[in-house]
């Protein structure tokens, strides 16, 4: 008897382990080749609802794509806007966002302490009349004096 709880004990042990690897891996499904474009920030990590471990983040048309930013400020942030670009052949065109207030239904409430860990979220819809086409998408949150707290880039398309 004293055997098989123990068997049983051995295999919840895998169970919650192997439970544990199938959650950080689906966390990490959606990690996307990001590149840092000026941030005073620290940035830990960041996710695109669209992206799945791919080297281009497919954007679809009539769809809201999610964005989330793990960061660390390097000092205290009084307001924060969001703004979200498409750059094309070098040249940059914006997206509307949803919300570009940093400070407001981001999860983000102002003011940000310095050297404290936060996570920002956003969407954008991509209207069905954008064409489909490559290009680099640069988000980008800046504070109350105009300057980068963080500010991301990586390879995207807009398909249909």
């Amino acid at each position: 008897m004293t055997a098989f709880r123990g068997t049983i004990i051995i295999t919840l042990k895998h169970i919650f382990v192997l439970a544990f690897c199938v959650g950080i891996s689906a966390t990490l499904a959606n990690a996307i080749q990001w590149r840092d474009c000026g941030s005073e920030a620290t940035i830990f990590n960041v996710f695109v609802s669209s992206c799945e471990d791919q080297s281009t983040c497919p954007m679809k048309k009539g769809s809201n794509v999610s964005l989330v930013v793990w960061f660390k400020p390097n000092k205290q942030i009084t307001k924060a806007t969001a703004s979200m670009r498409g750059i094309l052949a070098g040249v940059p065109f914006l997206f509307p966002l949803q919300n570009p207030d940093g400070c407001e239904d981001s999860g983000l409430k102002c003011p940000l302490v310095g050297y404290e860990s936060y996570n920002y979220t956003n969407s954008v819809y991509m209207h069905e009349n954008y064409p489909t086409i490559k290009l680099v998408v640069e988000w980008e949150l800046t504070d109350q004096s105009g300057d980068v707290i963080w500010c991301i880039m990586f390879p995207a398309v807009i398909i249909n």
